[in-house]
C-alpha cells in the first residue's frame, strides 16, 4: 500500500491583496470617473456653444421685443454687426461678420458703395442673420413674365417683342447675342452671319411660350430658345435627323430654311405637307423649275434690305435683286426667313408625296395646287374672281 501525503499539502495557496494592488484598482476607477466627467463637461460646453450660436444665427428662440437701430451713411458689414450687437439684436457680432462673408455679402454694390440704406429701423431680434442682412437693403424682386412667340416670327419680330413689350435687355444686346455669341451647340457651329445672312440664328429661335425674368441677359434668352429647338428636333430623329437629311441630300440648315418658307406661306395646318412638297419637287427638278418663287422670301428680302415690309408685291418687287428673293434668285435663300414651328419643321423633313409644282392661296387662306403652269393659271384666275 502506498502512503499518500496529507491532503492539506495539495491546497492552492490563497493570495491576499496587498495594499498596493488595492490602491491601483481605486486609482483606475477614479481615472475613469474623471475621464467620463471631463467628456460630459466638454460635450455640454460644446453643445451649449453650438446651440447658443445657432440660435443667434437662425433665431430659433429669441426675445420678441422690438428695438430701434440707426444705420448711418456708408455702413459696412462690420459697422452693422456692431450696431446690432450694441442693440442686443444679435449676441455674436464676429459670427455675424463670418456669416456675411460666407454668404458673399460684403455690404457693397458693383461701384463699391454701401448697399445699406441710412435711416432708423424697428428691428426684432427674432429675425435671423440672413433677414437682418437684407432688412437694411433696397428690396428688389425679379419680375417674371410669360412670353409667347408665334410660329413664323422673324428675328426682328422677336427682338421687338422682347425689348419693347416685355422690357427684356435691349436691341443691340440681342443682335450681338444672335450674330456673335458662342453657345457651344453643334448645330449652331458653322452658321454664317452677316453679310451672308441677315441674322445668323434666324430659323433656330423656336416659337413657344417661355418664362423669363425681365432682367435676363440676351444670351440667356436666346440660349433657351436654341435648347428648345434642339429638344424638338429630337422628335424628328437622332443626331438632328441625320438619317433623313442623308435621304433628302440636304443639310439641316437647308431644311430649316425650307421650313421657314413653308411656315410663312401657310395659314392652316392642313397645307403644311403639300406646300413643303411643292418646294421639294422644285428643288429636285431645277431644270424645269430653277426658282422656288416664294412671295414670302420676296417680302423678307425687301424688308431686310430697306427696313420696310412691303404691303403688296408688284413687278418691281418680284424682280428685287437680292439672294433672299427666290422670285429672282435660284434655289434656296442664304438662310431662313422666319422661325418655323414644329409642324412646318416636320413637314420640311417629311413632305407629302405629290406631283405639285404650284400653289396659290384662295380668299379663305387655304391653298390651291397644280401640277402644270396651265392648271396654276386657272387657280389664280379662280382666286381673282372670288376676290372681286
Amino acid at each position: 500500500m502506498i502512503d499518500l501525503p496529507p491532503q492539506s499539502k495539495f491546497k492552492t495557496p490563497v493570495r491576499e491583496k496587498t495594499p498596493d494592488a488595492a490602491e491601483g484598482s481605486l486609482s483606475g476607477v477614479f481615472k475613469a470617473i474623471v475621464y467620463i466627467t471631463a467628456v460630459l463637461v466638454v460635450s455640454f460646453l460644446l453643445s451649449y456653444i453650438i446651440i447658443t450660436r445657432a440660435n443667434d444665427v437662425f433665431a430659433f428662440v429669441k426675445s420678441d421685443t422690438e428695438v430701434e437701430v440707426t444705420i448711418p451713411e456708408d455702413t459696412t458689414v462690420a459697422k452693422l454687426s456692431k450696431i446690432l450687437g450694441d442693440a442686443d439684436v444679435i449676441r455674436y457680432p464676429s459670427l455675424f461678420r463670418l456669416y456675411a462673408r460666407l454668404k458673399g455679402e460684403d455690404g457693397k454694390d458693383a461701384e463699391g458703395n454701401s448697399v445699406f440704406i441710412p435711416g432708423t429701423y424697428t428691428v426684432s431680434p427674432m429675425k435671423n442673420y440672413m433677414q437682418l442682412l437684407s432688412l437694411f437693403q433696397k428690396q428688389s424682386r425679379r419680375e417674371v413674365v410669360w412670353v409667347t412667340i408665334p410660329e413664323g416670327s422673324t428675328v426682328e419680330d422677336i427682338i421687338t417683342l422682347l425689348t419693347e413689350t416685355y422690357g427684356i435687355s435691349d436691341r443691340a444686346s440681342f443682335v450681338k447675342a444672335i450674330n456673335e455669341y458662342d453657345y457651344g451647340l453643334d448645330f449652331v457651329e458653322g452658321l454664317a452671319g452677316p453679310p451672308v445672312r441677315h441674322y445668323r440664328l434666324e430659323g433656330y429661335l423656336f416659337p413657344d411660350t417661355y418664362q423669363f425674368y425681365t432682367d435676363s441677359s440676351a444670351e440667356t434668352v436666346i440660349y433657351r430658345m436654341l435648347q428648345n429647338f434642339r429638344n424638338k428636333l429630337r422628335y424628328i430623329g437622332d443626331d438632328y435627323g441625320a438619317a433623313r437629311l442623308s435621304e433628302l441630300g440636304m443639310t439641316l440648315d437647308e431644311v430649316v430654311t425650307l421650313a421657314s418658307m413653308v411656315e410663312k406661306e401657310v395659314k392652316y395646318a392642313v397645307d403644311y405637307e403639300n406646300v413643303a412638297s411643292v418646294f421639294h419637287n422644285r428643288l429636285n427638278n431645277t431644270a424645269d423649275f430653277p426658282r422656288l418663287d416664294s412671295d414670302a422670301t420676296t417680302v423678307y428680302a425687301i424688308w431686310m434690305a430697306t427696313g420696310k415690309r412691303p404691303e403688296t408685291l408688284g413687278a418691281a418687287e418680284l424682280a428685287f435683286d437680292d439672294p433672299y428673293n427666290t422670285r429672282a434668285a435660284r434655289g434656296l435663300p442664304p438662310g431662313a426667313i422666319a422661325n418655323p414651328g414644329y409642324e412646318a419643321l416636320y413637314c420640311a423633313f417629311y413632305p407629302a408625296k405629290t406631283n405639285y409644282y404650284y400653289f396659290v392661296a384662295d380668299s379663305t387662306g387655304y391653298n390651291l395646287y397644280a401640277r402644270t403652269a396651265a392648271g396654276h393659271a386657272q387657280n389664280v384666275a379662280s382666286v381673282r374672281e372670288d376676290t372681286q
